[in-house]
């Protein structure tokens, strides 16, 4: 059985047109599946042990704002009133039970990194290198939308 238990907060990367750099917008998600597993990373030389993630957005979350999932092309058109999933986006994970923060603005890549693992966070900052949306099929029991990182 998944428990969807876990708040999130996505921080998408846009571009902020006043400084030209990249800046991530958060928003915040309750109702989320999360799993974690160590795994071992090998190659001719090093072997090394590292985190994955997948997590899993049910249709039914709460999202900040009453905002609507879009697709990642179309959120750099209009960020306003949306979110979005896409690779190089970062996603803090909360401790079970605490209340995800409505955190408005826009951060830069250290201060997302800062974020991690300080007051209710409870993960590293998680990395989006694969996402899904199956959204489109099945019920709205099984329709989510799937993130892997690390």
């Amino acid at each position: 059985m998944i428990t969807a238990d876990r708040n999130i907060v996505i921080f998408n990367k846009t571009l902020d047109p006043e400084t030209r750099r990249g800046a991530f917008i958060p928003t915040a998600v309750s109702g989320v599946s999360y799993h974690e597993s160590l795994g071992t990373v090998t190659n001719d030389v090093n072997r090394s042990q590292q985190f994955t993630y997948k997590l899993r957005i049910p249709v039914s979350a709460a999202i900040q704002g009453d905002r609507t999932y879009i697709k990642a092309d179309k959120f750099k058109e209009a960020p306003e009133g949306h979110w979005t999933l896409h690779g190089g986006d970062y996603v803090l994970v909360m401790d079970p039970g605490a209340e995800a923060p409505e955190l408005d603005g826009t951060y830069t890549e250290p201060e997302v990194k800062a974020l991690a693992g300080t007051g209710n966070f409870s993960t590293p900052e998680i990395l989006i290198m694969d996402y899904a949306d199956n959204t489109l099929r099945g019920s709205d029991y099984v329709r989510h939308w799937r993130i892997g990182g690390k």
